[in-house]
C-alpha cells in the first residue's frame, strides 16, 4: 500500500486524488544533495528512534562535516531527546550557537 501512496504522490495522474502536483521525492533527499548545502546545521537524533531512522542523519553528517555537526542520542526514542537528557540537550544547543557566533539568549549578540 505505501508503494501506491508514494507512486501516486509522484504522479501526474494522481493530481485529483492527492490535491496537489506531483512531488519528485529524490528531490527531498537531502543527503543526495549534501552539496547544495550552505548553511550551519546542528541535528539532534537518537539511535534507538523507532520512527525515524538515524541512517541519514549519519550520512549527511558524513559527508558534509564542514556544515553538519550531529550529536547522537541513545535510548531517548523519537521527539523524547529532551525529556531524556535536558542538560546535554539544552548544552548542545548552547554550544553550537556559541561557535556560530550567536547567543542562546533571545535579544542578545
Amino acid at each position: 500500500m505505501s508503494d501506491l501512496a508514494m507512486g501516486a504522490l509522484q504522479s501526474e495522474w494522481a493530481t485529483g486524488l492527492t490535491g496537489t502536483r506531483a512531488i519528485s521525492l529524490d528531490r527531498l533527499d537531502i543527503v543526495a544533495r549534501a552539496a547544495e548545502l550552505r548553511h550551519p546545521i546542528l541535528i539532534l537524533h537518537s539511535d534507538d528512534d523507532g520512527f525515524v531512522p538515524s541512517g541519514a542523519s549519519h550520512r549527511l553528517a558524513a559527508a558534509r562535516p564542514d556544515l553538519v555537526r550531529l550529536e547522537s542520542f541513545q535510548v531517548a526514542r523519537h521527539t523524547k531527546l529532551w525529556n531524556y537528557d535536558p542538560q546535554r540537550w539544552s548544552d548542545t544547543i548552547r554550544t553550537w550557537l556559541a561557535d556560530m557566533g550567536l547567543s542562546a539568549v533571545a535579544g542578545s549578540r
